[in-house]
């Protein structure tokens, strides 16, 4: 517990640095040293203010006979006459002494708001300024900036945006829009009072916006960038299937179906590319050397779907597939990323076909393929290898081929179990053939996917001679016996 003594003390200390005692005889006097720690509360756009400080750390060894306060109305560029209050109270408001009201809050275009600093006085002289405070103050940032092309063209913008939840103490404030065109850097493009706005989107690739707030006192921090992309998106739900099997020259019709990207600008038309895989690729259509220049696919009426008729084969022997590739382009330019899909079953490979094993016979093995389709392959829907021949002199045309009848399930069954890796061979059967006649045949594969159960495209075509009766002449000495 503190003495007497020192409390008396710590009393007096106090009342010599509020300034209200005369200094002892003989100190040096000097005018005091500045007020400390000035504060202050603005109230909205009237322009009232209540300010408080903290009397001087050196009344100059003589009482304080007043404050005072300057105001500037300019940002600091200028000051007003100091209104000295009287009093050495260390607070005091637009309310009792007017002359401290702020008149330059009413319009965010032309206010700037009021700063202020306190002085200090003794018998001889003024002290120096304190530090200046700032009432009037730069907005929060506008809040929730949402919008959305006006059309599919996509030629503007709607904004809208809640208002800043503080202005800074001003009646209004005005609402700045940025843009950012393909991610160059964000330049003013608007001023509004509003909370809405139009601006104009000429992006290739995308348009970004945010929006600011000002008032006379500055600039708010921006509000959330909300950016829209004109880049079309990936055509949705790509696919390729076949429509038609051309057995004479080993092709096949084939249907590419694509959906609208439902991202970015709506296109203006597709690029379409082609690549055609043969047995053996292990990485097909990897390299852009691989795909085929490039076609333009114009949009379908009403955008949904767009189909592509195209033919796989013949090509290099024997194909296996034919992999498309499909991306959007706007009317700016800009452009979507490809998406690519395969027919799906591949083609069979490494087809033979081998006299015999008796008279008017031959026996037929395959290879593949690997990748066997969409289908199920249960139930009444299994995957199967058909064997395809042609027995007539002109083989080059599909009225010349005939289904055998002769099919193999997937996977096969004999001589190997396991799934068709392209190892092979697999026995897909034996066939009528006469003797010494000339056969051609092609294995195609169908997935079993109802109802369509669609085929592959067909193997390349490989010929034969029907196995005949074979005489064997004996060596010297040997006979034959039936």
């Amino acid at each position: 517990m503190k003495s007497k003594k020192s409390l008396v003390a710590l009393a007096a200390a106090a009342i010599l640095m509020s300034g209200l005692v005369a200094p002892s005889a003989g100190a040096v006097v000097t005018a005091p040293s500045a007020p400390r720690s000035l504060k202050g509360t603005a109230t909205g756009t009237s322009g009232a203010v209540s300010l408080s400080w903290t009397a001087p750390s050196s009344n100059g060894g003589s009482f304080i006979t007043d404050y005072g306060v300057a105001l500037s109305t300019d940002s600091g560029a200028t000051w007003s006459g100091t209104s000295w209050l009287g009093s050495t109270a260390t607070s005091t408001s637009s309310t009792a002494a007017p002359s401290l009201t702020c008149t330059n809050v009413g319009v965010s275009a032309t206010g700037t708001g009021c700063r202020y600093r306190a002085y200090a006085r003794n018998a001889i002289g003024t002290s120096a300024a304190s530090a200046a405070i700032k009432l009037w103050l730069a907005p929060t940032a506008p809040r929730t900036l949402l919008g959305s092309p006006t059309d599919s063209s996509f030629n503007t913008v709607a904004l809208s945006w809640l208002a800043s939840s503080n202005l800074g103490g001003f009646a209004s404030v005005s609402y700045r829009v940025d843009a950012s065109i393909d991610d160059d850097a964000f330049s003013p493009i608007e001023l509004t009072t509003g909370l809405a706005s139009q601006p104009a989107c000429t992006g290739t690739r995308s348009c970004a916006y945010r929006v600011v707030a000002l008032n006379g006192a500055g600039a708010s921090p921006g509000s959330n960038v909300l950016t829209i992309t004109t880049t079309p998106g990936p055509v949705q739900s790509l696919s390729a299937f076949t429509t038609s099997t051309n057995l004479g020259n080993g092709s096949a019709g084939v249907d590419v179906r694509w959906f609208v990207s439902t991202i970015g600008m709506a296109p203006a038309r597709y690029d379409f590319q082609s690549c055609s895989a043969p047995i053996g690729t292990l990485t097909p259509c990897s390299t852009e050397l691989e795909w085929s220049p490039t076609t333009p696919e114009a949009v379908a009426a009403g955008s949904n779907p767009t189909t592509s008729r195209r033919v796989c084969g013949p090509g290099p022997s024997p194909l296996v597939t034919c992999y498309y590739r499909v991306r959007s382009v706007n009317s700016r330019g800009g452009v979507g990323a490809w998406r690519t899909v395969d027919i799906r079953p591949w083609a069979p490979f490494n087809v033979h076909a081998t006299p015999g094993p008796t008279v008017g016979k031959v026996t037929v093995t395959f290879g593949g393929p690997s990748e066997s389709g969409p289908g199920a392959n249960t139930g009444t829907t299994l995957k199967r290898y058909h064997l395809w021949q042609c027995l007539t002199a002109d083989c080059t045309t599909s009225s010349g081929w005939s289904d055998t009848g002769i099919s193999a399930a997937y996977p096969p069954v004999a001589p190997s179990t396991t799934l068709p890796t392209g190892s092979g061979p697999y026995l897909l059967g034996v066939t009528d053939c006469a003797a010494n006649t000339t056969c051609n045949y092609r294995v195609v594969f169908t997935d079993g996917e109802v109802p369509a159960n669609l085929p592959s495209l067909p193997s390349a075509a490989t010929v034969t001679v029907g196995a005949a009766l074979t005489l064997t002449t004996p060596v010297n000495g040997a006979s034959l016996q039936s």
